[in-house]
């Protein structure tokens, strides 16, 4: 009987440098997660819970579902994509985190987009308590959706598929999860983005700091909580998104090359 690190193990337990789930595996936790979230957010909201509460919760499911997963294969942490990547990945992650969010919005603003929607987002995001925003919406989904969508899905289709193709089929899952034609853009570009950095990397860490800093900036700016930030990006549109631009190809810079 073989381990994972030794040569004759099959290829469908690697991804990269470490070990991963099967695909079939992979799949089966993905609607698992997706299941629960949705289960678990109907039930929150049923009881009267706010949709900030229920984000939480079914937030938390994720991590529920991967556990299960790492206990019932079994494998090692490392199955999660956690593990120490370069600091190089971690700095590209910085970059485009801090910089995509402003890219995606602008693609936003072009677009015929229903007005109910658009008000009902920026409802969730404004409604809580600042901490509370930034926990439910940028700290538990950079966390809980990247441990789901890179650590477990990209890292397995990538041991069968062209890491380029495993990417592109996880960021449109991602995409597809978040049920919103406001978010299809942004989280597709995100998620192709994390997938990027989850297959260079061989590690989720980039993937959840890019999604906790794109998240997070979309909060902070929204909010107007650096006085007076919001009204010079909108008064100086041309040189943010220059600036913006040349961030996130900054970030793009240190991953260029074939995926291997």
């Amino acid at each position: 009987m073989t381990i994972p690190s030794e040569p004759r193990t099959p290829r469908l337990y690697h991804a990269g440098s470490g070990p991963a789930f099967s695909v079939l595996g992979a799949v089966g936790l993905v609607a698992a997660a997706l299941g629960s979230f949705l289960l678990a957010a109907g039930i929150v909201v049923g009881a009267g819970g706010s949709p900030v509460v229920a984000v939480i919760v079914a937030e938390l499911t994720f991590v529920a579902v991967a556990v299960v997963g790492l206990v019932m294969h079994p494998l090692p942490v490392a199955a999660l994509g956690l593990v120490v990547p370069a600091r190089r990945y971690v700095g590209a992650a910085m970059l485009i985190g801090s910089s995509a969010w402003y890219l995606n919005l602008n693609v936003i603003d072009l677009l015929p987009l229903p007005e109910g929607g658009v008000e009902t987002l920026q409802d969730i995001v404004d409604g809580p308590h600042l901490i509370v925003a930034v926990l439910a919406l940028a700290v538990l989904p950079a966390i809980c959706e990247e441990l789901i969508f890179r650590g477990i899905l990209v890292r397995s289709l990538a041991t069968r598929f062209a890491p380029t193709l495993a990417v592109l089929i996880s960021a449109l899952v991602f995409a597809g999860y978040h049920l919103s034609v406001i978010q299809l853009i942004p989280t597709f570009t995100l998620g192709v983005l994390a997938g990027v950095l989850t297959v260079r990397s061989h590690s989720v860490i980039p993937a959840m700091t890019a999604h906790l800093i794109n998240n997070a900036m979309a909060i902070l700016i929204s909010r107007d909580v650096v006085p007076g930030a919001s009204g010079w990006i909108d008064a100086h549109r041309a040189p943010s998104l220059a600036i913006a631009g040349a961030l996130t190809m900054g970030g793009i810079t240190i991953l260029v090359g074939k995926l291997r």
